[in-house]
């Protein structure tokens, strides 16, 4: 994967203004207005990150979201949102399902270079983990995290991005009590506000998923989870 930031984004001005935003900071930026020509870069070159608006004119940002989703080459490429799509619905839909971050126009322009910057930092952080490239094994329970795949006895479980991304930080650190404000912060970051009431919907539901093996994800009262090897 290329250092290359691609925004997809039809209007012009914010596709110039963010373009120019995040060149001065050193990143080499590709501006596409559609979602049809963002596909073709990617045939290309796959970016390090992209910049996604939703509405988008032809396929929309959460079709092209989609696109990306059953690529084994792009699945993996981090997305951050940038829509005047601001309510709690359209927030939810990008987060659980296709983005790893989200932020609403307006947006200030420092803003937006260090959610940038901490998306790079925590993707790359996640690189550097000496297992991440073989992925994890744990009895019937398999995990690549290059292709965001997960296996229970062999068979294939569907995950939404965020349950993927709890599950993997647990059983990357087996036995390690993670309490609920550290995954929301590895998760997401620093400067992201979400309940941590969240995290245990999405264990809820991870646990579902797994059948059996959902029971090694341990409740550690008043503290958060760990992941039983």
């Amino acid at each position: 994967m290329s250092g290359t930031i691609l925004i997809v984004e039809d209007d012009r001005h914010v596709r110039g203004m963010t373009s120019y935003l995040l060149d001065s900071e050193g990143y080499r930026c590709i501006g596409v207005s559609s979602a049809e020509e963002a596909l073709e870069r990617l045939t290309d070159e796959a970016p390090a990150l992209i910049l996604l608006d939703l509405a988008l004119p032809g396929m929309n940002g959460y079709e092209f979201c989609e696109r990306l989703k059953a690529s084994d080459a792009w699945k993996s490429i981090p997305i951050i949102m940038l829509t005047e799509k601001s309510g709690v619905s359209d927030i939810a839909r990008g987060l659980q399902s296709y983005a790893d971050d989200y932020i609403p126009k307006p947006f200030h322009p420092h803003i937006l270079v260090a959610r940038v910057e901490a998306l790079l930092r925590r993707i790359g952080g996640q690189a550097k983990q000496p297992d991440s490239a073989a992925g994890a094994q744990s009895g019937d329970l398999r995990i690549d995290p290059d292709t965001r795949e997960v296996f229970v006895e062999g068979r294939p479980v569907e995950l939404q991005k965020m349950e993927f991304d709890i599950l993997w930080l647990l059983v990357s650190h087996p036995q390690r009590v993670h309490p609920r404000e550290r995954i929301i912060r590895e998760i997401r970051g620093e400067d992201y506000f979400i309940s941590e009431r969240v995290v245990d919907n999405h264990i809820c539901k991870l646990r579902k998923r797994l059948g059996a093996v959902g029971d090694r994800i341990e409740t550690v009262p008043g503290v958060g989870y760990r992941f039983r090897s």
